[in-house]
């Protein structure tokens, strides 16, 4: 049984945060990329992933979760569409294709609630190719369908679209033999690196359980007392 869930999507989106928006030239090769960089911070990706955990583990509105931890952290990355909607009333739906709706479901993938994360998708990513894009990630966690034999490319350009991103973290995951390098070649690659590495990395720490002891504590001194509550009690 893995002990540390949700560790692998911290720690790719604290690697990848620091070179978010850099050109594929401004990157470092992989050997060289800090899996541990003290001069990063967690974002939106880390933030959202412990508001589905919570919402799971208090079964409370999943909607009021991520509005609530959106606000508080409100200058953690977040996009400012999603933003705009957090300040709507309960109920408002929003229809973003955008692939903040698959940096966050890994709880619902954990404990298997396949609802739960259709619930999700329906908040703030009402729109079909958002539910496409969860749902292929939903089985290349249930049914490893990696099989994916193109490499993955360097992104020509920053792109944020579920659909593309949910077909490069496969690729990445197919090219990787770790989590940790998992994360650096999303990051290598560029583009949204902290969200592409959020998401590859707790896909191959579910399926590699891999993570190390300096890992975990390099995530845990990294993250505010209040999420990183959160997040052992959801290792509970």
């Amino acid at each position: 049984m893995n002990k540390n869930k949700l560790y692998g999507a911290i720690l790719g989106d604290i690697a990848g945060k620091k070179y978010e928006y850099k050109h594929i030239g401004e990157l470092p090769t992989i050997d060289k990329i800090d899996i541990h960089p003290i001069d990063s911070c967690y974002s939106d990706d880390t933030i959202m992933t412990l508001a589905s955990a919570r919402s799971i583990m208090y079964d409370t509105d999943i909607e009021h979760e991520y509005k609530f931890w959106a606000n508080r952290y409100a200058t953690y990355g977040f996009g400012k569409g999603f933003i705009e909607w957090c300040k709507t009333p309960p109920g408002s739906i929003n229809d973003s294709w955008a692939n903040g709706c698959l940096m966050r479901i890994s709880p619902f993938i954990w404990t298997n609630r396949y609802e739960s994360m259709l619930r999700s998708v329906a908040t703030s990513h009402s729109h079909m190719d958002s539910l496409k894009a969860c749902s292929s990630l939903w089985d290349s966690y249930m049914y490893n369908d990696l099989q994916i034999e193109s490499k993955p490319k360097p992104w020509e350009k920053f792109e944020v679209r579920a659909l593309p991103t949910i077909q490069f973290v496969k690729k990445v995951f197919y090219a990787s033999s770790s989590t940790q390098e998992a994360i650096k070649i999303a990051i290598s690659c560029g583009g949204d690196t902290d969200t592409t590495a959020s998401i590859v990395g707790e896909l191959s720490n579910y399926h590699r359980n891999d993570l190390t002891k300096e890992d975990t504590e390099f995530i845990e001194m990294m993250l505010s007392t209040e999420l990183c509550q959160i997040l052992k009690e959801s290792n509970k």
